[in-house]
């Protein structure tokens, strides 16, 4: 009722907002989506976050903190807009309470699991990668060179409105002034209880040690982010901060600390899309996800997993040619493949890589690096027109608009691979 309402107001031009619930739950996913919904609406954006109940509506919000403080600057709410803000959010929690008490009654009682994207509002969310010709809807119709871009040029600055000197950790942040420091965020095994599910993007954080020492030798402070079941890391030094195990990690902290580093290291995790929120550099490692996750920024750089099927290694070229649904999609089981870990020498060779750009400020790709994503563009479109295309004729509209995501925005990839990881 109300989510229809909202979602139909989104497209209307007099309407003056742009109403967005995001995923509340994956700090990941729900920076993906600001991302996505400032680029996509020059609307003043309201983020509404579903709260009430969380505990007995079985959920949890990943970081309230990202919800209340994050806007942007460009729409800043007077007294008005937040007025409407809050009469949107009572009505949205009214009809979310129904609708998530529904799923776990079905779930709970009569043992029938019901799609999960049910239970939560999706307002802004679900229609964002349509445009005048191409609708999810008729997603199998629709030629390869059809779907444009997703982004378009245009600047916006996210900020945090706070107050620092508020802060619970304000000594940190005075330890921290003026100073160079690097953020790492490794995903681990103790992640959502994942480790015999997906286990593959996984990764451990003592493999990054070298590197740590390495940044601290270079005159940088080290801050590593997680949280407090994140793999303990057998390091102390002055200059390097585990703030993953501090009872502050997960809150606004977190965001402080993304925003205002020189750089990022991290896996294909939620951190990521955090960091690309704030437009910062990143070096993302142990990456497992090729189209579905790719070096999205010109400022970033990326290296593989080690990629074995059946004992034998695969350069990502010989990678591509698997089949995409067991081998490449982001959701992909296969057993007879392995992804081993980057090393702590490819590590550390790709972060002396990466700070070298930053301290040149060079970021252009060079000729090989160019090739390999036109070689990329051209995979993902013959992978497009004989498989994901065919496939979706029988699929749901989630998996449709997943498709039509993955194209629109691997379509306006600009990172690509360190030339460490090219060159091996």
């Amino acid at each position: 009722m109300f989510y229809y309402l909202f979602s139909k107001l989104n497209g209307v031009n007099f309407f003056p907002y742009y109403v967005v619930t995001p995923n509340i739950y994956a700090i990941g996913t729900a920076s993906e989506t600001l991302l996505d919904v400032y680029y996509k609406t020059n609307k003043k954006v309201l983020i509404i976050k579903t709260s009430l109940f969380s505990n007995l509506l079985g959920y949890k919000v990943c970081n309230h903190s990202f919800f209340d403080k994050i806007y942007k600057e460009k729409f800043d709410l007077n007294i008005f807009d937040r007025i409407f803000k809050l009469i949107f959010r009572i009505l949205i929690e009214f009809e979310f309470i129904l609708r998530r008490s529904f799923l776990l009654i079905m779930k709970n009682l009569f043992k029938k699991i019901l799609n999960e994207e049910m239970g939560f509002p999706g307002i802004g969310v679900r229609d964002l990668y349509n445009t005048e010709r191409y609708k999810h809807n008729n997603f199998h119709n629709q030629n390869y060179k059809s779907i444009k871009k997703f982004y378009k040029k245009k600047h916006f600055n996210v900020e945090l409105k706070i107050d620092d000197t508020k802060l619970d950790q304000y000594e940190l942040i005075k330890k921290l002034n003026n100073k160079k420091y690097v953020c790492i965020h490794v995903r681990n095994t103790n992640y959502r209880k994942d480790k015999n599910r997906r286990s593959y993007r996984n990764s451990k954080i003592h493999n990054y040690l070298t590197t740590i020492k390495f940044l601290i030798a270079e005159g940088y402070y080290v801050i590593r982010l997680g949280d407090t079941q994140a793999d303990k890391i057998n390091y102390s030094h002055k200059r390097f901060i585990d703030h993953g195990k501090s009872r502050f990690s997960g809150g606004i902290m977190d965001l402080y600390l993304i925003k205002n580093s020189s750089f990022l290291i991290c896996t294909q995790s939620g951190i990521y899309d955090t960091a690309r929120l704030f437009q910062k550099p990143i070096l993302i490692t142990n990456m497992v996800s090729l189209f579905c996750g790719p070096v999205a920024s010109e400022n970033s750089r990326g290296i593989f997993k080690t990629i074995k099927l059946n004992g034998k290694k695969l350069n990502i070229k010989n990678y591509t040619n698997l089949p995409f649904y067991d081998y490449l999609s982001d959701y992909t089981n296969a057993r007879d493949i392995q992804m081993i870990e980057n090393t702590p020498q490819e590590i550390k060779k790709a972060t002396k890589e990466f700070l070298n750009l930053i301290q040149t400020n060079n970021f252009k790709l060079n000729n090989k690096q160019k090739k390999l994503n036109l070689f990329l563009q051209k995979k993902l479109e013959h992978i497009y027109n004989n498989k994901i295309r065919m496939k979706n004729k029988s699929k749901s509209d989630l998996t449709q608009r997943q498709s039509l995501k993955m194209v629109s925005r691997f379509k306006n990839y600009k990172g690509s691979f360190t030339n460490s990881y090219l060159n091996n």
